[in-house]
């Protein structure tokens, strides 16, 4: 993993190591959301 990791930070992000590009993703965070439409309905999350 670290080694595709260093490859796509090369050719991405030249400055960045495995470790780092780790440490960026660990801070995405997921959310539900859900939508009310005009007509009254709801979207739920995907």
């Amino acid at each position: 993993m670290h080694v595709c990791l260093n490859k796509l930070a090369a050719k991405e992000a030249p400055g960045f190591t495995s470790r780092q590009v780790l440490q960026h993703l660990r801070k995405i965070v997921l959310m539900n959301v859900e939508f009310d439409t005009a007509d009254g309905r709801a979207v739920p999350p995907a």
